[in-house]
Parts: C-alpha cells; sequence; structure tokens
C-alpha cells in the first residue's frame, strides 16, 4: 500500500495501518510534538456523499470527547486545503485481541483483566452519552504493558440527550443498512432497529465468549443464517478454556448474551461492579479444555408454572406482612436509629460547564480550587486538596461514587452557565453518607470580574455550610492566592486548571498563563510562586528552556517578599533551592517552612516522604508518604508514587505502583519510565527496553524514554548502543541531576569506572542527594569500596544529617 498522495499539514505520513468501511488508516509523525499518531481520513471516493462527510466529522465530535486510559485518545479534526477531513488519534502499539487470542489460550486472570478495563472504557463512552456501535475483538489493542485500548469510535453516534437533540437522529440503521461486524452485532442491530449502550454490551458479550472459550457463540455457514442465530438461537455450548474460570464470569457472559436488551445489564457501570467483585483465580491453567458449560436461556419464554409460583409467593408475603403488623398493634415503636454526625470531611468537585464553551472550560477546576481554598480555612472541616479532585473532570460520577474513592462525608458539586458577559453558578451539598442533598444555592455574576464573583460563591458557600451542617467557626486569616486584578486573576485559574500533568503542551500553556497573569499584576504573589515552582518542576522533567531555569529563584524570592506568609512562596523558594547542593539545608528549611503554614501541602510532604527515602529510614517514609496518599491520592506526588519504591530499591513495589502512574495519561509517561527502572533493579534489561520504547511512543523528546534506551543497552552489554543512546540527552543530563545519575549508572554497568566517578559527581553537583540509592543500587556496587565513591557518598550523607534535626522535629507533629 502506498501513502497517500494529500498533504495534512504539520503530519508526516510513514504507512497505511488499515482500511475500513469509511476511511483510511496510516501511521503518521506529528512534525510539532514529535509524536507518532494513527492519522484516519475518509475515503476519497466519499467524499461527494454529504451524508458521510457528516456522519465522519460527527463521529470525530462525539469520540473526542471521551478521555479515558481504555480508550483510544482523538487528538484533532481538522481539513486539508482540497476540503478532506481527517481525524488524529492516539496511535496504539501492541497486538489486537483477535491476534492474541488465535496466538495462545487466556486463562481466567488475563481474561479478568481485559474484560474489567474493556468495561471501564466502555463505560466512560457511555456516560459520555456515546455508542461505539462496532466492539469486537479487532477493535481492542492490548499494548505491552498489559494497557487495553478500545479503538476506532468509527461508528459511534452521540446518544440523545435533550429533545433538541432527537431532530439530528440519523436514519443510519434503516433502509437495510446496519453498523457493526457480522458475528458481534446486537439482535436489534440485526434487525435493523437503533442501537443503543445495551447493544454494546451484547458485543462485549459475544467478545468475553471468544476470550474464554477460543470461538465465537453464534456461527453458520451463510451470513444470513448467523443473523437468524443473533435474533432467535442460542448461543453454542460454552466451553472455557481455564478449568480455573470462575462461575460467575460464566453468568456474567450470560447476562451479556440476553436477546433483549431489557434482560441485559443496563450499564457497563454495573458490569464493571460485577467484574470486581470476582476474586482473581491463582491456579495456573491447563490446556484441558473443561466439560460444557451451560450459560443458561437467553431467550426468556413465559412459563405457566412459573407464573402460578410467583403470584403464590406474592400472596404469602402479604399475609406475612398482615399478621406482623395485626401483632405489632399497639406496641411501642422501635427507637429511630441515631442521627449522623455532621459532615467533617468534603470534596469539590469540578464544576460542570453547561454551554460546554471550551473557552470558559478552565472554570470547571477554578471555581472549585477558588472553593476549595476557602473551605480548606475553616478549622473544624477538613477539605480534600483540588488535585484530588481534578481527575473529575469532565467525568460523570455520582456523589457516593466519588465520596467513596476520596473517602469524605459530603460532596459539593455544581455546574456554571456562561452565557456573554453572564455566568450563573448553581451549587448542591450532598451528604453521600445518605445520599441527600442538604444545601444547594445559586449565584449570578459577570465573566469580566471573576474574582468578584469567586468571591460572592465562597461567601455564600461558607454562609450555608455554617447554616445547615453547624460549620459555626470561620475561615481561618491566612494569606490566600488572590489579585486584585480579575484577568490577572482569571490567568492564574488557566494555569491552575493544568497542574499535575507532564505533558510539554501543557506546561507551555501553564506557564504563558502565569506570565500574563505577573504582566497584569506584578504583585500577585501566588502568581509568582507558581511559576517558580512550575519551572522548577519544568527542569526536572527538561522541559523549562534555560532562560526560565534561571529566573526561577527571582520569582519564587518576588512571591516570598510580597507574601511572605504563603506557603506555596517558601515551597517555590525550597524547589529552586534544592538544585543547588550548596543550599540543601536553605532548601529543605523552606520546604519545612510551607508545612508549619499548610500541613495538607501534598509538594511539601513529598519532599520529606524523599528525605527519608533518601537516608534509607524506610518506616518514617512510609508515614508521611501515606498521609500525602490519603490527604490527596489523586496528586501528582501520590500518582507517581512508583518512584519512591524505585529510590528504596524496592522494585516490586515499584511495578505495583506503576500501575497508579499508568492509569492517566498525564502520567503515562512516569509509570513506564518507572516500571523501566523496576526491571533494571531486577536485571531484566528486555524489559526495560520494552518500557523504553512505550516512553519514547508518548513523548520521544523527553529523556525518561531516551535514558531508559541507554540502560538497557548497558544491561545487555551493547555499549554502542549505550553510548549513542547517552548521546540524545547528554545536554538533559548536564543540567538535570536525575539524567546525570543515569549516565552514571549506564557507564558503571558497562564497567567504565572513570565515567561513572565523572557522572556521580556530575549529579551530586546538580542537586542530587539519593544516598540510600546509591549504596543500594546492583549496578554500583563494584564501586563501593572505592575512596572517590565513598567521598561522594561521604558530602550527601553530611548534608542529609545537617538538616536532619529540623525534619524530625516537624515529622513528630504528623507522625507521632
Amino acid at each position: 500500500m502506498s501513502t497517500p498522495e494529500k498533504n495534512f499539514e504539520g503530519f508526516e505520513t510513514v504507512r497505511v495501518l488499515g482500511k475500513g468501511g469509511m476511511g483510511t488508516v496510516y501511521l503518521a509523525r506529528d512534525l510539532r510534538l514529535g509524536r507518532h499518531v494513527a492519522l484516519k481520513v475518509l475515503n476519497a471516493s466519499d467524499l461527494a456523499y454529504d451524508d458521510r462527510r457528516a456522519r465522519f466529522m460527527r463521529e470525530a465530535r462525539s469520540a473526542a470527547s471521551i478521555r479515558h486510559q481504555n480508550v483510544a485518545t482523538i487528538y484533532e479534526v481538522d481539513e486539508t486545503e482540497e476540503g478532506q477531513p481527517f481525524i488524529v488519534m492516539e496511535y496504539c502499539e501492541g497486538e489486537t485481541l483477535s491476534q492474541r487470542i488465535r496466538r495462545r489460550a487466556l486463562d481466567a486472570a488475563e481474561f479478568l483483566s481485559i474484560a474489567r478495563q474493556l468495561a471501564a472504557g466502555l463505560a466512560a463512552a457511555h456516560e459520555q452519552g456515546i455508542v461505539h456501535r462496532d466492539i469486537k475483538s479487532a477493535n481492542i489493542i492490548i499494548e505491552p504493558t498489559g494497557l487495553v485500548k478500545i479503538l476506532d469510535f468509527g461508528l459511534a453516534k452521540a446518544l440523545p440527550s435533550a429533545i433538541g437533540d432527537h431532530a439530528d437522529r440519523s436514519m443510519e440503521s434503516t433502509a437495510g443498512h446496519f453498523f457493526g461486524t457480522l458475528h458481534f452485532i446486537s439482535p436489534e442491530q440485526a434487525r435493523g432497529v437503533n442501537a443503543d449502550a445495551r447493544s454494546d454490551l451484547f458485543s462485549l458479550g459475544v467478545v468475553l465468549y471468544h476470550m474464554a472459550s477460543g470461538h465465537l457463540p453464534f456461527n453458520a455457514e451463510q451470513p444470513l443464517m448467523v443473523l437468524d442465530k443473533i435474533r432467535a438461537g442460542e448461543p453454542e455450548p460454552f466451553v472455557p478454556i481455564d478449568p480455573a474460570f470462575p462461575a460467575a464470569a460464566s453468568k456474567i457472559i450470560s447476562t451479556l448474551l440476553q436477546k433483549s436488551p431489557d434482560d441485559r445489564y443496563q450499564t457497563a457501570r454495573e458490569l464493571l461492579g460485577d467484574l470486581d467483585e470476582i476474586d482473581t483465580p491463582t491456579v495456573r491453567m491447563t490446556l484441558t479444555p473443561t466439560s460444557k458449560t451451560s450459560l443458561g436461556r437467553t431467550i426468556h419464554k413465559p412459563r405457566r408454572m412459573r407464573t402460578i409460583v410467583t403470584i403464590a409467593a406474592a400472596l404469602l408475603v402479604i399475609v406475612a406482612i398482615y399478621l406482623v403488623q395485626r401483632d405489632n398493634t399497639g406496641t411501642q415503636a422501635k427507637p429511630a436509629d441515631a442521627p449522623l454526625p455532621p459532615i467533617r470531611s468534603m470534596a469539590v468537585l469540578p464544576l460542570r460547564n453547561l454551554a460546554n464553551n471550551t473557552h470558559d472550560q478552565f472554570l470547571s477546576v477554578g471555581l472549585a480550587d477558588a472553593l476549595v481554598t476557602k473551605l480548606q480555612q475553616i478549622p473544624s472541616l477538613q477539605v480534600r486538596p483540588t488535585s484530588a479532585i481534578v481527575a473529575f473532570q469532565g467525568e460523570k460520577i455520582d456523589a457516593k461514587a466519588a465520596s467513596e474513592k476520596l473517602k469524605v462525608d459530603g460532596v459539593l458539586e455544581g455546574n456554571f452557565l456562561a452565557a456573554g458577559d453572564l455566568v450563573r453558578v448553581t451549587l448542591q451539598l450532598t451528604d453521600a453518607r445518605t445520599g441527600f442533598s442538604v444545601w444547594s444555592d445559586q449565584v449570578d455574576g459577570k465573566r469580566n470580574n471573576l474574582l468578584k464573583l469567586i468571591d460572592e460563591v465562597s461567601d455564600r458557600t461558607v454562609s450555608g455550610l455554617n447554616e445547615h451542617i453547624g460549620l459555626h467557626d470561620q475561615p481561618l486569616a491566612r494569606s490566600q492566592p488572590r489579585s486584585k486584578n480579575p484577568k490577572a486573576y482569571e490567568e492564574y485559574l488557566k494555569a491552575r486548571a493544568l497542574n499535575g500533568s507532564f505533558l510539554p503542551e501543557h506546561y507551555e500553556e501553564q506557564v504563558s498563563a502565569l506570565k500574563r497573569a505577573i504582566a497584569l499584576d506584578p504583585n500577585f504573589a501566588a502568581a509568582y510562586a507558581d511559576l517558580a515552582t512550575t519551572t522548577s518542576l519544568g527542569m526536572a522533567r527538561s522541559l523549562a528552556t534555560p532562560a526560565d531555569a534561571e529566573k526561577a529563584e527571582w520569582y519564587a524570592r518576588q512571591a516570598v517578599r510580597i507574601d511572605p506568609n504563603l506557603p506555596e512562596a517558601h515551597l517555590a523558594l525550597g524547589r529552586v533551592f534544592v538544585r543547588d547542593p550548596q543550599r540543601f539545608r536553605e532548601s529543605v528549611r523552606e520546604v519545612l517552612a510551607a508545612l508549619r503554614l499548610e500541613q495538607t501541602d501534598t509538594q511539601a510532604l513529598h519532599s520529606v516522604t524523599t528525605y527519608f527515602i533518601s537516608l534509607g529510614d524506610i518506616p518514617q517514609s512510609q508515614c508521611v508518604g501515606n498521609r500525602l496518599i490519603l490527604i490527596d491520592p489523586n496528586s501528582n506526588e501520590a500518582v507517581t508514587r512508583g518512584y519512591w519504591n524505585i529510590n528504596a530499591n524496592d522494585p516490586e513495589g515499584a511495578l505495583k505502583n506503576a500501575e497508579v502512574a499508568l492509569a492517566s495519561r498525564d502520567t503515562a509517561l512516569a509509570g513506564h519510565d518507572i516500571r523501566g527502572m523496576a526491571f533494571i533493579l531486577r536485571g531484566d534489561g528486555a524489559a526495560a527496553e520494552t518500557e523504553a520504547r512505550a516512553a519514547l511512543s508518548i513523548n520521544p523528546n523527553h529523556y525518561l524514554g531516551k535514558s531508559l534506551k541507554a540502560l538497557a543497552a548497558a544491561a545487555r552489554g551493547d555499549r554502542a548502543a549505550a553510548e549513542a543512546a547517552v548521546r540524545t540527552f547528554e545536554k538533559d543530563a548536564n543540567r538535570n541531576h536525575w539524567a546525570a545519575l543515569r549516565v552514571a549508572l549506564v557507564y558503571a554497568k558497562l564497567g567504565d569506572r572513570n565515567l561513572a566517578i565523572q557522572w556521580l559527581h556530575k549529579a551530586a553537583d546538580l542537586g542530587n542527594h539519593s544516598w540510600y540509592a546509591l549504596i543500594k543500587h546492583p549496578w554500583l556496587q563494584s564501586l563501593q569500596a572505592d575512596p572517590e565513591f565513598q567521598q561522594i557518598l561521604a558530602g550527601i550523607k553530611a548534608d542529609l544529617d545537617d538538616v536532619r534535626d529540623d525534619v524530625i522535629g516537624v515529622y513528630q507533629l504528623m507522625c507521632k
């Protein structure tokens, strides 16, 4: 197959990946971001058909709204100069599920892992109002890491969610046309009627049947006979390949394959709940198949006896109720249950953007962040930080589910509607323990003065909570991240909405927004603090420009000068100092100052956790780290906690915690890097190389993937390849102590003592204090008796010991 003759601006096509009924998919390179993508274009022969073109664009708009780790992401929708539409999608490496099933049998444990991920991906799509309509084994990719991706929402259709949507329903399922691959379509699709989310669940049932048994449930020699079986026939006898296949999983497949949509699971979320209830079998699979297993009937017919028994049972219940009520007449009623204690822990979820206006989308997190800042100052109320709730943005989740995940009593949720210069904010507090709403309010304000609007929303919320849940204390008088300039504050909120992302484009947007905030208000302390912190993190991730890196300390000092009681200002200064080994003591004391002002700051807690790991004080690090995770399980520090395990020489713990990072697109790069470094510690260079490729596919310019590639080459003794890989990130290694340490590890593994020591000096000079990792890493054992290596270790240990008393003092306030 040849590459297309059309020019897709900003993309370089590599090869054809596949062709379908609507278009062709190419592997392409994004020239702006330097990553591989899948590029789908409408067949040229179909351009004359307006309905095809409209359906193609509608598909893109629908699929682009889904953001979930188990659904391939839509990055961009555009047209060529000739008017040919195309979609830019995430490129997923790996094999399709159908290829995996053909290659080898799946045991029960692998079946459950894949099934849960598929259910989670479908739940995310369905809760966005989107139906796939072509779920099949060939549309599912299993990546080398085990992550499952649902591909090609090529038949996606937005479900009607309002009266106005009915006018936009297409007739694509009429006139003899139906979508979906033959063996996987649902009975209603086979009859040519409109498909809903439950049709996807039937198709998923076919996929699960296929995974467990190795064959399809409906087979015949002719297509029309297959359709007849799907519409009116029972599945073929179900014979799981794995003898340990759980009976509960067989029941789930039976429920999914019910002919009537009303008899299936009604939502993918309900299905996921049942899958999660099944214990993963630990018995190893043999290749001896079990006997035939009945899935139960999928076509329900009324039975006279069943009806009679049901009526008799109902009569017995009525008689029993009557007898109990008669016997209890005149007796004293049981005392009511004791009332629940007041709400004392709360999460503020991102507000829903009713207008779906991308220009105002930052307000979803921005308004929630402002409310969190205000409510955190109430002594008797524990409020989850913004980083704990940002993952809920764009997700449809009920209050109870959110409260269980965040471990809080109450959930404050709401929405905003921006129309012209007017903004209406609606809030509701739900007691998640009972499911009842305890307070709600509505505030109107002006779009051009968000500061005033947020002040009013915050004040009304505090007043309402005082009245309805007994919060009679007022917020403490602490420094707040505020500006007198509404436009500056708006830019600050835009930057805050991007916190925690590893994506280069988000880093650039965040820095630009903070710089605009400072230009609008030169006395905005919080903007200076966030800019210093963001730049410092950008240096660690090789994203910051040299010019910005040089200004980081100035930004932080400006923040402290303007507002010395702002915790974020001290934390920013501490982050800047940590990169200078001569100022390590100042760095630690600034972080501790931030913790004394705000004991829930996850970045400061992360610094203390890292300090204890650097010394090898693992129990102390676990106490502080667990506190961080409890306060904010979704913070960047908590999600990438696998790095704690790497520096503690704990590869098994790192592999376990890497899954947390891999669960989010924003931290997937870190997840692959954590896995790669864990495999290095375990001596599995081949597995580390697989993770290097995965990391480079996400961001080919980041030193994490490049350095993993170098380490993997060193692990197999290939010096030429290792040194070639080192040269690709040597610039990073000369300014980033983590990158420098990895170069040292490469040369230590290759047996080059002089270069290993040279790069260890560089890492220490750049601020690396991982004393415990240096004495425990298996690749550095040959250097342990080396006098120069001992000198490096002694200098690092002296710095750590110098501030130990200060750190222990704060530690005892939290963990003793």
